[in-house]
């Protein structure tokens, strides 16, 4: 296994701590690409919502949420890991299945990405160049510090299922340190991932 992929899996299993513990406050989730179809669909009224590469026990936690966070505007949501305990079945299986269940809508929530991100902060100095830096900065002069955030990246999509299960809004979410204490990785996207939907005209403005 090369170390790229070695890495990768390490990071993945450090999330799959996060989504699942925590409670109120700790991290939020920023917004940090949106698109949205030009041609508006009818409001879709039911969705199936679906966590994507992700393991078993988080994909029930980031769907339960989502489903939660969505009841609250009226929109009926249903877990997928109700229809496919064991994981999405194949295509025409699926297909099948959000058809028999009558469903408006697909809401995807994929994990991406687990990165860090370094951030130099420089020492303060005054009294311009000469008169701090020049020579201090060669020796006891306060240089700064750097620091280190994880950060997890989620794509979400809300397909019509009642159009040829057309895209019609996809969104890009980054949270930065999700583990830090009291934290509550999944909340904090679910509250990111709602409040883009509300934005984009896709869910009432009140709930």
């Amino acid at each position: 296994m090369s170390t790229t992929r070695r890495h990768a899996l390490r990071s993945m299993a450090g999330v799959a701590v996060v989504l699942v513990t925590g409670c109120s406050g700790g991290p939020q989730t920023s917004v940090t690409q949106v698109w949205k179809a030009q041609v508006t669909a009818s409001p879709m009224k039911s969705v199936l919502v679906f966590g994507a590469r992700m393991d078993e026990t988080n994909r029930r936690s980031v769907e339960d949420a989502l489903v939660a966070g969505l009841a609250k505007y009226q929109m009926v949501a249903k877990p997928s890991y109700v229809l496919f305990p064991n994981g999405p079945p194949d295509r025409d299986t699926a297909r099948e299945a959000v058809k028999q269940g009558g469903f408006d809508g697909l809401l995807v929530a994929t994990l991406r990405n687990v990165s860090e991100k370094t951030t130099i902060l420089p020492g303060t100095y005054y009294g311009g160049f000469w008169n701090n830096y020049y020579g201090q900065a060669w020796g006891y002069a306060d240089r700064g510090y750097v620091l280190t955030d994880k950060v997890v990246t989620f794509e979400t999509t809300l397909w019509d299922a009642r159009s040829d299960e057309r895209l019609v809004w996809s969104a890009n979410l980054e949270t930065r340190n999700p583990a830090e204490a009291g934290g509550d990785f999944v909340k904090s996207l679910t509250d990111g991932v709602v409040a883009s939907l509300v934005k984009n005209g896709l869910l009432p403005q009140s709930q």
